[in-house]
């Protein structure tokens, strides 16, 4: 039990015949109480203090606990960002590569149609020099009966040379 310095400083004793000084008492009971009253305030002053500290102490306590949750949560939402942003890249990349795949093939279709087509303009050519050899022929057996020419005469050897010529350059320019 813990006494007030009232308590100290109001209490009081009985008298006997060989009891104490009562003045000696009543001095020392108030040194005592001031004292006492002294280290109660003090005392008292501590707790108040303890208190405010505690208090501060559940405030930081409780800053701690949201700065820790914050950081938490913003490890989690960068986490998430980057998993995200991965995973946009890799939509982007494989986008990019059926993209590119797709040109490929149009490009290789293209190469096949335009091969084709080379084809058929070299045979094309093929045909039209054969033809036109034939009608350049007929032509010339006309013009030949018409002059008068025999097939049997012979041709001079630079005539033959040069249609010779003529026609191994056509074939060149064909390929």
């Amino acid at each position: 039990m813990m006494l007030t310095p009232v308590e100290i400083e109001s209490r009081e004793f009985s008298k006997s015949l060989r009891g104490y000084n009562v003045e000696e008492v009543d001095s020392f009971l108030s040194k005592i109480s001031k004292e006492y009253e002294r280290l109660y305030r003090k005392n008292q002053e501590y707790v108040e203090s303890i208190r405010k500290l505690e208090k501060e102490l559940e405030k930081y306590s409780q800053l701690e606990k949201t700065l820790n949750e914050t950081l938490v949560l913003a490890q989690k939402t960068a986490e998430d960002t980057k998993k995200n942003a991965l995973k946009e890249a890799e939509l982007i990349i494989e986008e990019a590569r059926k993209e590119a795949q797709k040109m490929i093939s149009q490009a290789e279709e293209e190469v096949k149609k335009q091969q084709a087509l080379l084809e058929e303009i070299k045979k094309d050519q093929q045909v039209f020099a054969v033809e036109f050899r034939t009608l350049l022929k007929t032509y010339l057996e006309l013009l030949d009966k018409k002059l008068g020419i025999n097939d049997e005469e012979e041709k001079p050897d630079e005539e033959e040379g040069e249609i010779e010529e003529r026609e191994r350059d056509f074939e060149v320019e064909e390929v």
